[in-house]
């Protein structure tokens, strides 16, 4: 039987731990209204929290799970570090990023000589202030793609692109993509249909640089954009194709190529809309926002063969979104001759393409592709990522172990009493709620 001074001590133990949770629900909601909350947030992070009620198109959740399959066992924390330090970040420009507590730390940057990682650490950080982010510790690779990785590398490395079936890729949106492929004026869909169907020319138009590899005085040839530009030579009535930008090649080669009258000068995205057919062709990896433009452009794309994939690359169908061509695009004139005698029909394929460039890519479809990325990383880690970090004393800028912080609006609604955010589970909201306000402590 307790006695009185030990009923008021638990009376008051009792009012104390209420205080606490009054008192942090009391920040919370400050911090809610004066940063998080629609007063504060941006219409770009609006749009992209309005995305969250809408179903996703479903190649993204195909992709995804297609890249984390080998993963299904968990991630370790020794992946990463097998990843990272390990496969000389400077030589794959590596960047290591960790979330801890919704504040974002990345290492050594110096070596990035792109200038992505900035792009990166935006897209993070728009994803911190909109809706939060679980705890994460993962490597991401700047370069076009995943390059000259041990195929015994068993970790997974996030990149803009990879080789098809490559299993330590994981794909996310690239990062012209994530920089906002409608930042460039001559991007946006009122620009790329100003040139009506009609009044294109019917013929195969392209333009680029010498990628895809070294181009030597006796190897040049056997590239697939030289290839296109030795075909176009064949037969310049169906196909306009030279090189506008001289790069990766010996120094006989700018001469070969203009000799053989292969190169031109540069061509603007607005005088490519012009002609009816224009294709993409890839060089060191995927094209990235030309593929992008050309679908959203009013043009029928054609499209090479090629090993080569990208983020929404399951969402592209053959026929319904593009016409599809060899890889050494030997079959092109048969191509060309096939959609002019199909006019109607490589009219709708083209109208198609710009229905999925405009619904699937954008910028809100882009952010919830990465989004989804990282909560299904985050969900098959097998153990905390901030564990073996905050052993250790905290880096300038980074949390302690005893502080959490996290928006608000993201527990909003559980204090509904409703679930609006159908890609973080109800679950999370518990755990949340219970460690601001512990059990017992009301």
């Amino acid at each position: 039987m307790s006695t009185p001074s030990q009923h008021h001590s638990k009376e008051s133990m009792s009012l104390r731990n209420s205080l606490i949770c009054i008192t942090a629900s009391l920040l919370f909601l400050f911090q809610f209204l004066f940063s998080k909350c629609a007063f504060g947030l941006t219409p770009e992070k609006k749009s992209f929290l309005a995305t969250l009620h809408d179903v996703p198109p479903g190649w993204m959740e195909q992709q995804i799970q297609k890249d984390f399959a080998p993963f299904k066992q968990g991630i370790s924390q020794t992946m990463i570090e097998n990843i990272y330090p390990p496969l000389n970040p400077s030589e794959r420009l590596l960047i290591r990023f960790k979330i801890i507590n919704n504040q974002l730390l990345s290492f050594d940057q110096s070596h990035d000589w792109t200038g992505r990682s900035n792009i990166i650490r935006n897209a993070l950080n728009f994803l911190i202030d909109a809706v939060g982010l679980p705890n994460l510790d993962m490597v991401i690779t700047m370069h076009d793609g995943i390059v000259d990785f041990p195929k015994e590398t068993k970790g997974p490395i996030l990149t803009f692109a990879k080789i098809k079936n490559m299993q330590c890729g994981i794909l996310i949106p690239d990062m012209e993509a994530l920089d906002g492929y409608d930042n460039n004026s001559s991007l946006r869909k009122e620009a790329l249909e100003s040139v009506p169907w009609e009044n294109k020319e019917q013929k195969v138009f392209w333009r680029g640089s010498t990628t895809g590899g070294f181009f030597t005085k006796d190897n040049w040839s056997s590239f697939p954009r030289s290839k296109l530009t030795l075909l176009s030579l064949q037969r310049p009535e169906l196909v306009d194709a030279k090189f506008t930008n001289i790069v990766q090649c010996e120094p006989e080669v700018p001469s070969i190529l203009s000799e053989r009258q292969l190169v031109s000068s540069h061509v603007s995205v607005n005088d490519h809309l012009k002609y009816r057919y224009l294709v993409d062709v890839d060089g060191n990896s995927c094209t990235y926002s030309r593929c992008y433009w050309i679908l959203l452009s009013n043009s029928l794309l054609f499209k090479s063969g090629s090993d080569h994939v990208q983020w929404y690359y399951k969402g592209l169908r053959p026929y319904q979104h593009y016409v599809p061509l060899e890889h050494d695009m030997a079959d092109i004139f048969e191509k060309i001759e096939w959609a002019k005698k199909h006019d109607e029909e490589v009219k709708q394929i083209a109208a198609q393409a710009t229905t999925f460039a405009v619904h699937s890519l954008s910028i809100e479809n882009i952010y919830l592709y990465f989004y989804k990325v990282l909560l299904e990383y985050a969900r098959l880690a097998t153990e905390p990522f901030c564990k073996n970090i905050m052993r250790n004393k905290p880096e300038k800028g980074e949390l302690g172990p005893n502080q959490f912080v996290v928006p608000l609006f993201t527990i909003i609604p559980l204090l509904q009493g409703n679930h609006t955010c159908p890609s973080r589970p109800q679950a999370f909201y518990f755990k949340l709620f219970n460690r601001i306000c512990p059990p017992g402590a009301a």
